[in-house]
Order: C-alpha cells, then sequence, then structure tokens
C-alpha cells in the first residue's frame, strides 16, 4: 500500500480510504473521488471500557521490569551497575539503550505483527505451514501456537486481513480471519465447541485479554462485517498463543449492542473534551484580559 492511500469498495457498495503509514481509515468522498472526513479504529473506540487502570499500570510496571532485566544480562560485572542506585539513573539508562516499557511493548508490537503475517495470514490464504525461517526464537515459538490451532481445526477463510467499515457510526478495522472450522479438538471448553457456520476469529499474541479485546472481536467486527456487505456471523471467537507454543481458544464475551454502547461512551467523551477545552481556552483569555487591565490601570 502507497501513502497516497488505497481505496477498498465493499460489497455494500460503501468505499472508504486506508492510509498504512499511520494505519488510519478515511471515509470515502464521492464528488472528489478521494478520502473525506477520517474514521475512527474499531479498537480506539472500544478503549472507555477499559475504565479501570490496575491492569494497564500492572502492565507497564511489569514490561519495565523487563527492560531493568534485559540491561541487567547485557552490564558487565558490579562496576558497571551503578545505574541501579536509584530511579532516575535507571531511567537514563534505559533510555540510553532503548529499554524503556515503550521501548520493549514496541518490539512485544513487532512480534505480534510478524507472527499474524508469517503464521496466522499465511496459513490462513493457503499455506502449508508458517515461515519459521523468517521469525525470530520467540515469534517461532507464538507461530507455533498458531499451527497447533490450525492442525486442531483445520480453519477455511472467507476473509483474510479483511477491512470491514459502518459508515452509520463511523468506524473502520482490519479483521483477522472470517470463515469456518472444519474440525473440532478434544479439549470440552474450547470455542470449536459453539462454532457453526460463519465465525470471525482474532489473534491476540499479549497477556491479558481486556474488556476492549471482547468488544472488538466480539461485538465490533461481526457488526461492521456484516455492514460492510460479507453477511452476519454467528460466533466470534479470539485464537491467544504464548511463547510457551501453546494456543487457547476461547469465545468472545460481548456482542454487537454492547459494541454500539462503547462507541457512543466514546463521541460522548469527545464532545466533552472538546467543550472542557473551548471553555479552558474561554477562562485563559478572559484571565489574560484581566491581567492586561490590571497592568494598565496600575
Amino acid at each position: 500500500m502507497s501513502n497516497t492511500g488505497e481505496r477498498i469498495d465493499l460489497p455494500s457498495g460503501e468505499s472508504l480510504w486506508y492510509y498504512d503509514e499511520d494505519h488510519s481509515y478515511w471515509r470515502h468522498n464521492p464528488k472528489t473521488g478521494k478520502r473525506g472526513k477520517r474514521l475512527s479504529g474499531v479498537t480506539t473506540v472500544v478503549k472507555t471500557l477499559d475504565y479501570e487502570p490496575k491492569n494497564l499500570l500492572r502492565w507497564a510496571a511489569r514490561t519495565q521490569c523487563e527492560g531493568v532485566a534485559l540491561l541487567y544480562l547485557e552490564s558487565e560485572g558490579e562496576e558497571f551497575l551503578h545505574w541501579l542506585s536509584n530511579a532516575d539513573a535507571i531511567w537514563r539508562e534505559l533510555e540510553k539503550h532503548g529499554l524503556t516499557y515503550d521501548n520493549v511493548r514496541d518490539k512485544k508490537g513487532e512480534e505480534g505483527t510478524n507472527t499474524h503475517a508469517l503464521a496466522f495470514q499465511a496459513l490462513a490464504m493457503g499455506r502449508p505451514v508458517p515461515d519459521f525461517a523468517a521469525l525470530s526464537d520467540r515469534e517461532k515459538l507464538l507461530a507455533k501456537g498458531v499451527a497447533g490451532f490450525w492442525l486442531d481445526h483445520d480453519p477455511n477463510a472467507s476473509q483474510v486481513e479483511q477491512v470491514v467499515y459502518s459508515p452509520r457510526l463511523g468506524v473502520a478495522g482490519r479483521l483477522d480471519f472470517a470463515g469456518r472450522l472444519n474440525a473440532r479438538c478434544d479439549n470440552p471448553i474450547c470455542a470449536c465447541q459453539e462454532a457453526e457456520g460463519i465465525g470471525v476469529i482474532d489473534l491476540k499474541t499479549g497477556g491479558f485479554i481486556s474488556a476492549s479485546a471482547h468488544a472488538q472481536v466480539g461485538g465490533g467486527y461481526p457488526l461492521l462485517r456484516e455492514e460492510s456487505g460479507f453477511g452476519e456471523s454467528n460466533w466470534a471467537a479470539i485464537l491467544q498463543v504464548f511463547d510457551d507454543g501453546s494456543y487457547e481458544f476461547f469465545n468472545a464475551e460481548s456482542d454487537p449492542e454492547r459494541f454500539e454502547n462503547a462507541v457512543k461512551t466514546y463521541r460522548d467523551a469527545g464532545k466533552t473534551n472538546y467543550a472542557a477545552g473551548e471553555a479552558r481556552k474561554a477562562r485563559k483569555v478572559f484571565r489574560e484580559t484581566e491581567r492586561q487591565i490590571a497592568v494598565a490601570a496600575a
């Protein structure tokens, strides 16, 4: 995809634009033949559901500890561990070596992207095995989990990496997989046991699966897929893979109605923030005017 954007035409008759450089979606303007107003991403509008910051804070703390551990292993001898003496020194050293929690997160995000493209997407598109040669050691283990799921369930794809869009809600996203499972595993609590007909699967390579992720997969993708003209989804499930080569396949515990509620809350929050920002600017102008009047009168 080029930086000029890709126009995507859907079976519903609607069109939209996707820009790969910032992963953004835009309405199609039929008058100009170009992009119009920017759309909200499906993963963005559900973030309002993760109202409890505890899990995010725990994740950030753990991820930061991973950076400290990596830097400690790279240090040679006690004389090189002076940076452990206080928090400011630790932070400076982590920034210097690109090991802050942001850096570690980005690296894991890249690993997740590679696992999506070279394992999940590759198998969904008909490749017999993941492209293990192009993967790092951790990515190979994540890909092993994907391959294990494939062997156990023999999925047959209708859409892979498909952009889906609701012009009504102003939301777009890209679903990993929609299709059927041709086999059931022997795990009685696996989501495959209830997966009849066409359904949606989303691959997750992270640890904690939040409420927003369930709403994204269980509500957002089925709704957007149907409004894009691809038909109804009978089920929605999350495939979570781990760096020991295992996987879990479980139902997404949400639905389109909850997703729409999340979109409404997201829009309401945006309106509130905009109004608060305008009021803040007005107060600032008023204070500055009052100050200038006071200075002139002195």
